[in-house]
């Protein structure tokens, strides 16, 4: 398997991402607390290969849901799992699922004009890895503009962002691999390289992949909120995923 190991999501590593985010516990949580009930189109930013929206099509088939995702590499594997499955296709055919190839800090520029959403999802921490300051408020602006009146953006992310995996066994692509991963925190504590070893259990080839996501303060987004006219509705500290990690969810609305 071809890797590139400065950045764990770049497309080649596509295999690798998929075989490390497996759980459900946050789509349940989605669909216990949050789709079931509301009505209106549900928006996924940062989709990637359909892991939480496709389960969202399947739980709720008569609800209409938008994926979108920066990596055309994720959204053609997603598109392939909805046209391998019946529930899905239909749901595809019909305009209730749609796949949108764009950058969710510049949603005016994939998304039709003027439509708004009832439910807004940023999971699996993916809030984090913008890159710069300006990135992530025009992600909060782009919320603002496209959140109905009573709508929720639900942002979820990890609380033990640093913390190191013991091993584990995972197969991506037939192959059986061996996945550790080890944390390091930058000096001015912004920032958390985290390093995962695949260890191949056929060829015993070692290859390391690291990712280095921006760790913020929460006084920075509630302040960032607060100027973008958002406020946090629920904070909850709800799952921890199949790593261990306890998972945060910020219920997020309108602030007026």
């Amino acid at each position: 398997m071809d890797f590139d190991e400065d950045n764990l999501y770049h497309p080649k590593n596509i295999d690798l991402y998929k075989m490390m985010y497996t759980g459900k516990g946050d789509i349940t949580y989605l669909s216990d607390r949050l789709v079931s009930k509301c009505d209106g189109t549900v928006l996924e930013l940062a989709c990637g290969m359909g892991r939480v929206i496709l389960e969202l099509v399947r739980r709720f088939p008569g609800r209409s849901f938008v994926g979108l995702d920066y990596h055309d590499a994720y959204l053609n594997k997603c598109v392939k799992i909805v046209q391998s499955e019946g529930t899905l296709t239909d749901a595809f055919e019909l305009g209730r699922l749609r796949l949108v190839e764009g950058d969710m800090s510049d949603m005016d520029s994939c998304l039709p004009p003027d439509k708004k959403y009832s439910v807004i999802i940023l999971c699996n921490s993916s809030f984090l890895h913008l890159e710069t300051t300006q990135q992530r408020t025009a992600l909060l602006k782009g919320v603002k503009n496209r959140l109905e009146q009573r709508g929720v953006f639900l942002l979820e992310y990890a609380l033990d962002f640093w913390r190191t995996w013991d091993w584990k066994e995972k197969t991506a692509s037939n192959i059986p691999y061996r996945i550790r991963k080890r944390n390091t925190v930058s000096q001015d504590g912004l920032y958390s390289t985290r390093s995962f070893e695949f260890t191949n259990l056929q060829s015993d080839e070692v290859r390391t992949v690291s990712v280095t996501p921006w760790l913020f303060e929460p006084s920075w987004l509630m302040d960032s909120l607060r100027e973008n006219g958002l406020k946090i509705l629920l904070e909850d500290n709800a799952f921890q995923n199949e790593s261990g990690m306890r998972r945060r969810i910020l219920h997020i609305g309108h602030a007026g």
